[in-house]
Order: C-alpha cells, then sequence, then structure tokens
C-alpha cells in the first residue's frame, strides 16, 4: 500500500513540474542612437555624426506571435546665441529667434505662442514611408525669443568685449544663458497599424529615417549688430517588441515527462503484483 501511494505522489509531482516549466511569452527591445551628442540640426542623408536611417532588427515570427510595438524617442535640443554690438552713438537692441517669423509677430507673445516652425525631431515609418512615428506638432518645441540691449564698448576701454554668447564659461560676464529642452515621447503600434506594423515583421533589418530641423531669424534696431542662434540636437529611438510564443517543453519538461511516465508504469506493476500474491 505504501509503495502504490508513493508512487502515485511521485507521478503527480512530475506531471506538476511539467507545467512549471513550460515556456511563456516574452519581450524583445532593442536601443541604438543617432549620435554620441548634439549635432547641428538640419539633418539630412550624410550629415556627420548622425545615423540616418536608423537600423534596427525585425521581429522573427519564428519566436511567435507579435502583439505590440511599443517606440519611444528622446531628444535634447539645445538653442545658443551670439550677438554682437558694433560701433554706434546710441544704444542698440539686437534680437534673436528659433522661427522665421517678422519681428512684428515675435515681439507679440501672443503671437509668438502660435508659431509652430520651432525646432523639430522628426522619426519616419519605415521603407520610405512619408509616415510619421513621431513629429509635429508633438514633437515641436515652442519659439525662443531673445532681446538684449547694449551700449558698444570702444576699443579704448580695458576688456572691452562687444560680444554676448551661451558658448562663453559661465563665469564670463558676456555669458548668455542656453536654453535647452530634453523630451520623451512614446507610442504603441498594434496589429491594427497596417502595413507600418507588418514592415517590423521578418527575418532583416527595418530602417527608420530620421531628421532634425529648426529656423532661426536675427534682427537689429539700428542696424548696427551681428547675431546667430545655433540649435544643435540628438535623438535616441528605443523598439521593444512584445509577443505570445508557443508552450514548447523544455529539455528538463521532457525529462520529467518521462520520469512521470515510468513512475505511472512502475505503479501499475506493483499493483499487479500485489493482487496476484492475494490470488
Amino acid at each position: 500500500m505504501r509503495r502504490r501511494t508513493v508512487a502515485f505522489q511521485l507521478a503527480c509531482l512530475a506531471v506538476l513540474l511539467l507545467f512549471q516549466h513550460s515556456a511563456a511569452g516574452g519581450q524583445l527591445s532593442q536601443t541604438q542612437s543617432t549620435s554620441s551628442g548634439l549635432v547641428a540640426t538640419d539633418w539630412g542623408p550624410g550629415t556627420n555624426g548622425i545615423t540616418d536611417p536608423l537600423t534596427f532588427d525585425q521581429f522573427n515570427p519564428s519566436l511567435g506571435t507579435l502583439t505590440a510595438i511599443d517606440i519611444t524617442l528622446t531628444t535634447t535640443i539645445r538653442n545658443d546665441y551670439i550677438l554682437t554690438f558694433l560701433n554706434t552713438v546710441t544704444p542698440t537692441t539686437l534680437y534673436v529667434a528659433t522661427s522665421a517669423a517678422p519681428l512684428s509677430v515675435l515681439l507679440d507673445p501672443a503671437q509668438r505662442a502660435l508659431l509652430t516652425d520651432g525646432p523639430t525631431v522628426t522619426v519616419y515609418g519605415p521603407n520610405g514611408s512619408s509616415t510619421q512615428i513621431f513629429g509635429a506638432p508633438a514633437t515641436t518645441l515652442p519659439v525662443d525669443f531673445l532681446e538684449l540691449t547694449k551700449a558698444y564698448v570702444p576699443p579704448s576701454v580695458p576688456n572691452a568685449n562687444n560680444t554676448y554668447s551661451s558658448l562663453y564659461a559661465v563665469t564670463n560676464p558676456n555669458y548668455i544663458q542656453p536654453t535647452i529642452a530634453n523630451s520623451s515621447y512614446s507610442r504603441t503600434l498594434e496589429a491594427n497599424a497596417g502595413s507600418l506594423f507588418s514592415d517590423f515583421i521578418g527575418t532583416g533589418t527595418v530602417d527608420l529615417p530620421v531628421t532634425a530641423t529648426a529656423f532661426s531669424s536675427f534682427f537689429s534696431s539700428s542696424g548696427n549688430g551681428d547675431g546667430t542662434e545655433l540649435t544643435t540636437a540628438n535623438a535616441t529611438v528605443t523598439i521593444q517588441y512584445l509577443f505570445s510564443s508557443v508552450s514548447v517543453p523544455e529539455p528538463s519538461s521532457a525529462i520529467l515527462l518521462g520520469l512521470g511516465i515510468g513512475i505511472g508504469i512502475l505503479a501499475t506493476r506493483l499493483r499487479r503484483r500485489g493482487t496476484s500474491r492475494r490470488e
């Protein structure tokens, strides 16, 4: 009686362990960055420091069924300014902006807030698609506007410097603070996304073109002055494939299955032997 009880318990344990070792769904992810640092905008094919397009491995359908694709874009956009005052009798006001709008619009905060040509990073769909995965207006930053009024400092003045810049050290008296924006955007593609979704499935690679654009404008109240606005940016795209895989017993599960079958046969023989002895 004890032998049959022990055999039955071992068989149950083997079956329980078998179910615990079956494979479940999983996740894959891959990350690639466009550059190691900030690069001047107006990216295009051949831009130094930029990888365009971004290349990712497709989801291999042999791994299971792809259910969703999580895509994340993180960017850093920095605007630097250089303003130089030239020889003039009266103080001059210099203006720079990250927009191509006229000064009359830039001087009006209400109109300036409506501008849509601020610095923008765009990620397009694969295979030359014009569809934007990320882009305007979501990834467009507000227009930065800077105005500075100064009098010209004659060279005869000790340490005369008529240039003000955010590229100077912070301790420099002519330092101007840059504007820096760190942004993150996320999007999930599901099976009903059509060809945009299916382009990510296969055994090869998928290319995502990426661009960054920025405008700049300069104005001087007296015509005596010079100004530059420099925009640099980077972009990191992360793709994570979410999928469900077919439940396949692992090698250890196959061993446990064999153990369970063997224990079942042993229990049957013991039961038959006990019956024969009673007869």
